[in-house]
């Protein structure tokens, strides 16, 4: 994203990076409240001079119309366009209502820019590590544009990653950490991250990788809440993951549950069967679905 950002600035482009890990609980309590916190971030890293709370008091209607007037009075209009990038949109999924009415609020903006020159000027980059399928088709942002699967890294990429952190790995270090969590470019990243600030080793890290002691304990356990929300997923992963091997399609496991799964990026398809993702989900799971 860092080079997206980058190029964008380079083309003249104002930019604004919000990660929604920056947005706090009471953030998430309305959709008016995380339309505020939207505006007023990206407000502040512009440094635009009209205050978002006074806009907010003063204009009609309801809060995704505050907020687009607020875009077409105070952010768009300007010689150079706006791009804007929002990093851990996962965080809003589990806010259905607020996600539902943003996301679909954006896909609006998009099909504006097709119409109204003043829209064109928005750019807009989203990153996600789920996929969000509340919405419907014509409602959503995330089949809009275009769209950027970053696949997992290689061995070798994850040994060049581990030197640019000043690591001297060697193929033993990397196929340990790969034999756990694969080439999952994050959860890689942060493992070499953590090894090269010399928090922990990369053995006291991989025993506690799959639990909730871990370093991943947040992603683990977003994960875990996704499937207590989708119980017909937590039967058919449980299937996958208490299985010594690749577990077929049939009664006992549809292809759309498993397909389901895989976007959510917990297993991987084969031609008539499917496996857990890595290594960190089995054992993880195991543990909490077993019981």
């Amino acid at each position: 994203m860092s080079r997206i950002m980058h190029h964008a600035a380079q083309q003249g482009y104002r930019t604004v990076v919000l990660n929604l890990r920056d947005a706090v609980g009471e953030d998430f309590n309305s959709l008016d409240k995380f339309l505020q916190w939207f505006i007023t971030s990206i407000a502040e890293t512009l440094e635009l001079g009209q205050p978002v709370e006074e806009h907010w008091r003063k204009s009609l209607g309801n809060c995704k119309i505050k907020c687009r007037t607020y875009f077409e009075k105070y952010l768009l209009p300007g010689d150079s366009a706006v791009a804007i990038a929002l990093d851990e949109v996962d965080r809003l999924f589990v806010h259905g209502e607020i996600a539902g009415e943003f996301l679909g609020m954006l896909r609006t903006w998009h099909e504006d820019a097709k119409t109204k020159p003043l829209w064109r000027q928005l750019r807009l980059l989203m990153l996600h590590t789920q996929v969000y399928t509340q919405l419907n088709i014509n409602q959503s942002p995330f089949n809009a544009g275009t769209e950027i699967k970053l696949t997992d890294f290689t061995s070798e990429e994850v040994e060049s990653l581990s030197r640019q952190y000043k690591l001297n790995w060697k193929n033993t270090q990397v196929e340990q950490l790969m034999a756990m969590v694969g080439g999952h470019p994050y959860l890689a990243t942060k493992a070499i991250q953590v090894v090269s600030r010399q928090d922990m080793t990369l053995e006291s890290l991989l025993q506690s990788a799959p639990t909730a002691s871990g370093i991943y304990r947040n992603h683990l356990e977003r994960h875990w809440r996704y499937l207590q929300a989708n119980i017909p997923l937590a039967t058919a992963f449980k299937t996958i993951v208490l299985a010594d091997s690749p577990v077929e399609f049939n009664s006992n496991l549809n292809l759309d549950d498993a397909v389901k799964l895989y976007d959510f990026g917990l297993v991987e398809l084969q031609t008539n069967s499917v496996v857990s993702r890595y290594q960190i989900y089995s054992l993880y799971f195991q543990e909490r679905l077993g019981s």
